[in-house]
């Protein structure tokens, strides 16, 4: 390792900083460094540099300003550069331990470089349970530990267009989570970014649903037949759809040949139905005028869609490795309503006390967890929830990517509480005060996330067995 300086004044057990020795001034942050305490040694990181010259300093008059002012190079003698020092933890016999001592000034501060054996990823690692992934940023060597422990503990990846969200999900997250002997079920909203790189991959439209999906689908296209607050989840005409369905429906849907057959049926069905309520009671005769105007919103294709021949279920149980949904060509009912039915399943086989095994991962999430979900939404809001609770016990594991964190791009604030490892890329300014609360207390400015190069992410949370986010990248195996 390379000396590149002291620690300085007012240091304490958590950090301080380092006063970086002539010639040293090149060196970075996110610089992984080695204090040699003389309680031990310690391991942390460099992060918000400092330059001071006094002869510079701007505001009064400095001899120093003045000679600056008319073009002279001012003199270097009084100039100090520092960096912030984030502790990691001191190494102790099981590995990196929590440090309890004050890093003490004068005590010597070296960088660790490629080569140098063991490396603190290494270091970092040592007596948990890990995989490894990525790179540390500017160390090919220096792989990245994932403690395998907290995988059920729930992911989230956050990062604006042009991040790479897509490509550490695709070339990093899917390996992690099957060298730790996950199955991953990946659901792509658009079809275009995970689903045409998987070898297995299922169309959404071949996907049958459950029978509560099936009505909230058949509700939200007819607009609920006019019905609001309440009223939409009680009312006749929902008491017909439901009676409709049945508690079998893969059995009746047996029966039919086409959607337009099915649609024929549905309506016939129904219209009886009202019909049979109104000569019960004369004053609910507006309930036919709400039927017909409902069942004009529902097209053949709508149809077509809830007439899926594979089920959740056997998606779940054929999925050995890895494939994709590609929710591509039906709108956001049909995905929405497509997730509810599956998530019901999940939920049934958790409460039933079954380990899973699964990686869920949901591209796209604020499409189903928004910050201020409404109809399907709300469903599917709740089925998250439900999903992460229940998951860490029984081995489900959900990641959620999404270009916002907080706010109307962003994830719904129950559902990021649930969500313990983070990948942060480069974000919208607008999401600046919600990553804070994530990175500022390991000493990380904001600033460093607003300037991420792409394929660039701070790794933080359950996962990382650093207690301080660390700086990743990764390199596609398609780009050379």
């Amino acid at each position: 390792m390379r000396k590149i300086g002291i620690v300085a004044s007012e240091s304490s057990e958590v950090g301080g900083k380092v006063l970086l020795q002539a010639g040293e001034e090149g060196v970075k942050a996110e610089t992984i460094v080695q204090i040699d305490n003389p309680s031990g040694k310690v391991i942390g990181v460099l992060r918000r540099g400092l330059g001071v010259n006094e002869t510079l300093t701007v505001g009064a008059y400095r001899p120093g300003v003045a000679y600056a002012k008319r073009g002279g190079t001012p003199s270097s003698a009084r100039e100090i550069f520092s960096f912030n020092i984030n502790v990691i933890g001191c190494c102790g016999e099981g590995g990196i331990e929590p440090n309890k001592v004050i890093l003490a000034p004068r005590s010597a501060v070296y960088a660790f470089e490629p080569g140098d054996s063991p490396n603190p990823m290494e270091m970092i690692a040592q007596g948990k349970d890990v995989v490894w992934i990525g790179n540390y940023e500017g160390v090919d060597e220096w792989r990245i530990p994932v403690d395998v422990k907290f995988i059920p503990y729930h992911i989230a990846v956050y990062g604006a267009t042009g991040s790479g969200k897509s490509w550490l999900t695709r070339y990093v997250l899917i390996d992690l989570l099957i060298q730790a002997g996950y199955r991953v079920l990946l659901l792509d909203w658009s079809g275009m970014d995970y689903a045409p790189y998987l070898a297995n991959r299922v169309r959404i439209k071949d996907v049958s649903w459950d029978e509560e999906a099936i009505i909230e689908y058949i509700c939200e296209k007819a607009r609920h037949f006019g019905y609001s607050g309440y009223q939409r989840d009680s009312n006749p005409i929902k008491d017909a759809v439901e009676d409709f369905v049945g508690d079998d429906w893969a059995a009746k849907l047996s029966s039919y040949n086409s959607a337009e057959q099915l649609k024929a049926d549905f309506e016939r069905a129904m219209r009886s139905a009202i019909e049979a309520d109104v000569q019960k009671d004369r004053r609910q005769s507006g309930l036919l005028r709400r039927l017909n105007r409902g069942l004009k919103r529902i097209s053949v294709e709508a149809y077509g869609q809830i007439m899926g021949v594979r089920s959740p279920k056997s998606l779940v149980e054929d999925l050995k490795d890895v494939a994709a949904v590609d929710m591509s060509g039906v709108g956001s009912e049909e995905k929405l309503s497509f997730f509810v039915s599956l998530a019901d399943h999940l939920l049934d086989q958790m409460q039933a006390g079954e380990s899973l095994k699964l990686a869920l991962i949901i591209d796209e999430a604020p499409q189903y967890c928004p910050w201020e979900p409404k109809g399907l939404q709300q469903d599917a809001t709740e089925r998250i929830k439900a999903l992460c609770a229940l998951g860490r016990k029984h081995q489900l594991c959900m990641t959620l990517i999404s270009q916002g964190i907080s706010g109307d791009i962003g994830i719904n604030a129950a559902v990021r509480r649930n969500l313990n490892t983070v990948f942060f890329g480069s974000i919208h300014p607008l999401d600046m005060e919600e990553a804070k609360k994530w990175l500022e207390p390991y000493g990380i400015p904001i600033e460093y996330l607003l300037a991420l190069k792409p394929g660039r992410f701070y790794f933080s949370g359950k996962m990382n067995p650093s207690p301080t986010p660390l700086l990743m990248t990764f390199k596609p195996r398609d780009v050379k």
